[in-house]
């Protein structure tokens, strides 16, 4: 299994198993993986467990977000290129 690990030691709520970037049916999603917080993509709220559990990654630039605090996150600007989506 591949993967890509972010060791944030500054923000002790974010885990390296708190999401993760699948591709499913020649797209690419954000599945969350278990967390209280959730994560929020493109400013959807994602949780394990729920109907939500994933969200689809559009062409262009993405947001995902791990709640911090009521005003603070942790972003990821994720770009997907053009060419990488179904035809």
């Amino acid at each position: 299994q591949s993967g890509l690990k972010f060791p944030l030691q500054k923000y002790p709520k974010f885990h390296h198993t708190h999401f993760e970037i699948i591709n499913r049916d020649g797209g690419l999603l954000v599945r969350a993986l278990g967390t209280s917080i959730g994560t929020k993509v493109n400013g959807k709220l994602i949780k394990k467990y729920t109907q939500l559990a994933v969200c689809p990654l559009k062409p262009g630039e993405n947001t995902v977000s791990i709640p911090l605090s009521d005003t603070k996150s942790l972003d990821f600007l994720i770009t997907i290129p053009w060419t990488m989506m179904p035809s």
